[in-house]
């Protein structure tokens, strides 16, 4: 794990922004914080990244069911049976 700085970190998002990509604005906040600290961490393996667990919020309720697992391998999981493959299968799903 190392700390990097925020500017940084500001740049690679606003490059991801300019490509398309959506950029959440809770992480945006939390980039541009006076007093906060940023770290780059790099995962061990497949298993370690799969393991991590997955916010739970009501955009989210379709992968992340009260009560059931979050981590990602739970809500790849959720995603294949259930045939969901974009962003916006997620937005029309009800």
């Amino acid at each position: 794990m190392r700390r990097i700085d925020a500017s940084v970190v500001r740049d690679v998002l606003a490059e991801r922004q300019h490509a398309g990509y959506r950029v959440n604005e809770r992480l945006l906040t939390e980039v541009n914080r006076p007093e906060g600290e940023l770290f780059l961490i790099q995962l061990e393996d497949e298993d370690s990244f799969l393991s991590l667990i997955w916010q739970e919020s009501d955009p989210t309720r379709l992968l992340t069911p009260p009560g059931q697992p979050r981590t990602l391998r739970d809500v790849a999981r959720r995603m294949i049976e259930g045939g969901i493959r974009s962003r916006s299968s997620i937005a029309t799903s009800d």
